[in-house]
């Protein structure tokens, strides 16, 4: 009986473990001051089916004293109102029995790691929420001012439109050949300029989407550039820019999606005759290096500061050098143009520096010769 009093004693204070004291008939004699603290103060005269949970009413003190020092994991009430798991052991004493529990520390360590693993990736997905967030609202911004420059970039076409067309309603009987002549070239510009920005926009709204798809085959590629560059010759003649093909290709095949390639050409080309002064020339080369077709657009104009050489490649890079004659563009060409390279496994890219003009070039693989075959 001493030695019983001694253990209790001892247990009193111990601050890991629960101690339960119970008499014959399952009713709480004592507790130590862990037990106290961890499930309440009110636990005198309690009885174990009120202090453990008893899921399938099959736990008796008869049965918890048969387990002996086996541990059995019993969940109890907490003073927090939720319940909680531990390991208990059941000690027969002269006239009473003690209930130890305590949590499993291998367990409490494995929850104690799974509880930190888990608020860092909490964390980690609210920085990257955060940061989503910050994206999707600069591409509100973005989507915009991209609308409100393409609604004021088509309003202005369609206005010229509309006022040669009254004029034409109204004054007809007035008007001779030349002046219809120069009327409908201006409505043909103005309509003309209009498809080209509606196509920019369809381009770039299938690009964003992730549905570029590209019709992929072997094909020359010195053929279709002679074409591309022939198609300019009557524009650049007009502005008179000279155009000089430096091709050095020798007789092979690459794969590549010819109208969507030609589409790249197409706007490196105009964009440096567009950009090109009176009387100047633009050269277009191309070579292979390490069996990639390297393709470059080099124009005299006024050149791309460092800083705006960063944007691009970006829809409506806001850059403010201006065309010569104040052609007009969507501000979507370059943007598209590395989306189809890019499609192609390729690169490209522009080097530039103020009043010594523009190169903008781009690779792709895969260059097969064929010559001597």
């Amino acid at each position: 009986m001493a030695r019983d009093q001694h253990l209790l004693n001892y247990l009193e204070n111990e601050a890991s473990l629960v101690v339960l004291e119970f008499n014959q008939q399952g009713r709480l004699l004592k507790s130590n001051q862990h037990a106290r603290k961890f499930i309440g103060d009110e636990l005198i005269n309690q009885t174990l089916k009120e202090i453990f949970i008893d899921f399938d009413n099959s736990f008796t003190l008869d049965s918890a004293v048969k387990t002996g020092t086996t541990p059995r994991l019993l969940n109890i009430s907490t003073a927090t109102g939720l319940p909680q798991t531990l390991y208990f052991c059941f000690y027969e004493l002269t006239d009473r029995v003690l209930a130890i529990g305590q949590v499993n520390v291998a367990e409490l360590d494995f929850m104690r790691q799974e509880l930190v693993q888990s608020n860092n990736e909490l964390t980690s997905l609210t920085r990257e929420l955060h940061k989503k967030s910050a994206e999707l609202s600069k591409l509100n911004q973005l989507k915009n001012q991209f609308l409100g420059m393409a609604s004021h970039d088509l309003r202005n076409p369609l206005t010229t439109i509309m006022g040669y067309c009254e004029l034409i309603e109204m004054s007809s009987e007035n008007l001779n050949g030349e002046d219809y002549k120069r009327i409908f070239s201006i409505i043909y510009d103005n309509s003309d300029f209009m498809l080209s920005m509606v196509e920019d926009l369809l381009d770039i709204s299938v690009i964003e989407s992730g549905k570029l798809n590209l019709n992929l085959g072997l094909h020359d590629f010195s053929s279709m550039l002679i074409k591309t560059v022939e198609d300019h010759q009557l524009i650049a003649e007009k502005v008179e820019t000279q155009l000089i093909v430096n091709d050095k290709l020798p007789v092979g095949l690459i794969r590549f999606d010819p109208p969507r390639l030609r589409q790249v050409l197409n706007n490196l080309i105009s964009n440096a005759v567009k950009f090109s002064g009176s009387g100047s020339q633009v050269t277009i080369s191309a070579v292979t290096r390490n069996n990639h077709l390297q393709v470059s657009v080099q124009d005299r104009g006024p050149g791309i500061s460092a800083e705006h050489q960063k944007r691009l490649f970006h829809p409506y890079p806001g850059i403010n050098t201006k065309a010569t004659r104040k052609e007009r563009t969507t501000g979507l060409g370059l943007a598209i143009s590395k989306n189809i390279i890019t499609a192609h496994n390729g690169k490209i890219w522009a080097e530039s520096e103020q009043g010594k003009g523009s190169n903008f070039t781009f690779s792709l693989p895969g260059f097969t010769a064929t010559e001597g075959t």
